[in-house]
């Protein structure tokens, strides 16, 4: 009975050290209009992290979305400024030429991260983003997760959000959705910023958790064989 003890410690103590993991962060979750080691893309730029996978019919657009140049009017002092780590993308490379009778509708920008080597019911991504001009809000892997954004004039100020919950081990869908509203004007601007951050408990590897197995179980063995002594 007491060697089933001893023998049973070490998986115990095991178990209790796996639910103290430190969070970290998810590597592969991006602002808007980054590259692959955040930095800020030139305007004009293809996002690599954000695809449009869907767009009002005729509007002549694809799958790539793009830095948006802030600078010109009607959005320049308009659009709210997202700062040094994020950018404002859109559809196309010059958001303010979009025709008003082709590009009013829904759209919908995709980003994926992966959660390979993470608890998946740990994670949390906090964040802010807006659009031009509204959204129906935000999806996870198919799920809708509410924060919709409305009003006049919503592009002017960020919103924050949080997701703590719909995530799933290995690949994941993080879907904005975006409506361009219809405008008096020949041209209608539309685009998203993104702003996030996301963390999850690291799951430990199994040739980590042999070894601290293993190395719990020789320290109890030798605790017990000195009290023999």
């Amino acid at each position: 009975m007491k060697k089933h003890i001893l023998f049973s410690l070490p998986v115990l103590i095991l178990f209790g050290f796996s639910g103290i993991s430190s969070a970290a962060i998810i590597p592969t979750l991006f602002n808007t209009g980054v590259d692959a080691s955040g930095n800020p893309l030139a305007v004009g730029s293809v996002d690599p992290h954000y695809q449009l996978i869907s767009y009002p019919a005729g509007s002549g657009f694809n799958s790539n979305s793009y830095v948006a140049d802030t600078s010109q009017a009607p959005i320049n002092g308009a659009w709210v400024n997202p700062g040094t780590n994020a950018r404002w993308i859109g559809p196309t490379t010059n958001v303010v030429t979009m025709p008003s009778a082709t590009t009013t509708g829904e759209y919908i920008y995709q980003t994926n991260f992966v959660l390979t080597g993470f608890d998946p019911t740990s994670a949390v991504i906090t964040g802010q983003w807006t659009v031009d001009d509204t959204s129906l809000g935000i999806v996870l892997n198919g799920n809708d997760m509410g924060n919709s954004i409305s009003g006049t004039g919503a592009f002017s100020s960020l919103k924050s959000f949080t997701l703590n919950t719909g995530f799933i081990t290995g690949l994941n869908t993080l879907q904005f959705k975006v409506t361009n509203a219809v405008v008096p004007d020949p041209t209608n601007p539309s685009g998203l910023v993104v702003i996030m951050t996301g963390t999850a408990n690291p799951v430990p590897e199994p040739a980590s958790v042999i070894s601290i197995a293993v190395g719990v179980g020789i320290v109890l063995m030798r605790k017990r064989f000195r009290k023999a002594c």
